[in-house]
């Protein structure tokens, strides 16, 4: 497997959550624009009903993106230049069973043809492997891990 450098996965991964926060607030500003014009619609039970709807659907989208922004927030606190000889958040982790950013929920991201998932300290893998070194082992729901390398 070809060498990956931490600060490669870190930008690849806020150009996903960038990307993610664009369409986030492209489909809220719709929203909004169509909840203006139901305002200028008559009134009665279909306006209301389909006014409420809008509202909800908005209330869903800012959560998703307060969600991403405190991603983005956490992708900017990995310092990718720090090593680490022991799995800790901002760790690029690399296991028998994939390799994993760890501090910040952003998923599943490519690098080329490298998938490379980002998961939270607050995750049950991040939890299980906190602490391992190079050689160590855990399981996480049966499944065997080994840690592999810790950038």
């Amino acid at each position: 497997m070809p060498t990956i450098e931490k600060s490669s996965v870190i930008t690849a991964c806020k150009n996903q959550v960038v990307a993610k926060l664009a369409v986030l607030k492209s489909e809220l500003l719709s929203l909004k624009e169509s909840n203006e014009d139901n305002d200028k619609s008559s009134a009665g039970d279909k306006y209301e009903t389909e006014r409420s709807m809008v509202h909800q659907e908005m209330e869903k989208l800012v959560n998703q993106v307060e969600i991403e922004e405190t991603i983005l927030t956490q992708l900017r606190q990995i310092n990718p230049d720090k090593s680490y000889n022991k799995v800790a958040e901002g760790a690029l982790v690399e296991t028998n069973k994939g390799i994993y950013l760890l501090g910040a929920a952003c998923g599943k991201v490519m690098l080329g043809a490298t998938m490379i998932f980002g998961v939270s300290m607050e995750s049950p893998l991040a939890m299980a492997m906190h602490g391992k070194s190079v050689g160590e082992s855990f399981t996480l729901n049966g499944n065997a891990f080994s840690v592999v390398s810790v950038s």
